[in-house]
């Protein structure tokens, strides 16, 4: 039986909303030019991409959530509140995902100060295995009979040089998850641009899973496939 994947495409942006575009009002997420780190910038230091909500993935259901927070003199998230989401089904995993974010935080004279009104855009998009598995009607395994599911799904940094030149696109990636659910064999199948391969890989290479269990042994599970979007405002 063909096993619905657990995919979320992820969008990370130059801008208010991080993961995909901007809203009006605010300060502007990660990845501004015009601030270098030299001057006490905040910059994003790790991103976790969100759980894609089951009932969500049951439906097939795709759309995203923009949230409101402040980046806190400690480089945690603080104040996180949902601006709008396409559906109530994503805002808790939503807001879960960015209370897990973490900064280098912004000094002045020396000093970390807070960075309210940062906005961010969480994309919740399936893969097309998973629509045809739900289309067909073929019903998904639950977590108890042991397949795979994942832990964490850490969001890529853009890079600084595809960000200068105002580069947009996606990276393809392959990998094994190994019976201790760390990722593995992690290679690139396509890139719109050289500049995005290593942050997909070292991204990759933080994802956690739960193990696929068969007859009580954690197995590995290879040939699994993932998108990395890398969009700017």
């Amino acid at each position: 039986m063909k096993q619905p994947s657990n995919y979320v495409a992820i969008l990370i942006a130059c801008g208010t909303l991080a993961s995909a575009s901007v809203l009006a009002s605010g300060s502007s997420e990660d990845g501004r030019i015009n601030a270098p780190a030299a001057e006490g910038d905040y910059l994003p230091i790790e991103k976790v991409a969100p759980m894609y909500p089951r009932r969500a993935q049951s439906r097939g259901l795709a759309g995203h959530c923009d949230l409101e927070f402040t980046v806190t003199p400690q480089g945690t998230t603080g104040d996180v509140r949902v601006i709008e989401c396409t559906s109530s089904l994503f805002e808790q995993a939503s807001v879960q995902a960015v209370r897990k974010f973490k900064y280098r935080p912004r000094l002045v004279n020396g000093t970390a100060i807070a960075v309210p009104g940062v906005r961010h855009r969480i994309q919740f998009e399936m893969d097309e295995r998973s629509r045809q598995a739900i289309e067909s009607g073929e019903p998904e395994a639950p977590a108890a009979e042991g397949d795979y599911l994942p832990i964490v799904k850490v969001v890529p940094m853009y890079p600084r040089r595809a960000q200068s030149l105002g580069l947009e696109g996606h990276c393809d990636l392959e990998f094994t998850v190994t019976p201790l659910g760390a990722t593995a064999d992690v290679r690139v199948i396509e890139c719109t641009s050289s500049l995005f391969e290593q942050a997909s890989v070292q991204a990759m290479l933080k994802f956690k899973y739960k193990p696929r269990v068969v007859d009580g042994t954690a197995i590995a599970v290879p040939g699994l496939r993932h998108r990395m979007m890398f969009q700017m405002e």
